[in-house]
């Protein structure tokens, strides 16, 4: 088993003074890695990953899943934006992403729903997450895995 280490750096100055941090997240056990970067248009939704019981290529198992980052990397000074749909077996959320930004997930399961009450979490593993381009330009879209 391997150890995945992510580290995450926030580098700002306001008024001479560095506002920014560094985070280390250290990862034990890790025994599957996926990655893999794919284009994304307007065309039509591309599944980014799955979540099954079975890990193959891009299918993760939910209850495994240890890190999961998909970033627009779009280059050539084009922004072409693009949505993930976060889908669970009744219910999902969305999120876009500009060129250069990222979405990370620590975890396998999700709740989205409209309830007020905040106390009724009730959270349930995620089916798949699908990207659908904004705009009529190509995204790339970069995911890694690791469970």
């Amino acid at each position: 088993m391997a150890t995945l280490n992510v580290t995450i750096t926030e580098e700002v100055e306001i008024n001479g003074a560095n506002r920014g941090s560094t985070v280390v997240n250290t990862i034990p056990s890790v025994t599957y890695t996926y990655h893999q970067v794919m284009p994304v248009t307007n065309a039509s939704e591309v599944t980014v990953v799955s979540f099954s019981s079975a890990a193959a290529g891009a299918v993760v198992i939910p209850a495994n899943a240890k890190y999961l980052r998909i970033t627009n990397i779009t280059s050539g000074g084009s922004d072409y934006p693009f949505n993930l749909r976060v889908r669970g077996t009744n219910e999902e959320y969305f999120v876009r992403l500009n060129t250069g930004k990222s979405f990370i997930l620590n975890t396998g399961t999700m709740d989205a729903n409209d309830e007020t009450n905040q106390q009724n979490v009730s959270l349930a593993n995620i089916v798949s997450i699908k990207a659908l381009g904004t705009s009529a330009g190509t995204a790339i879209l970069e995911v890694f895995a690791a469970s």
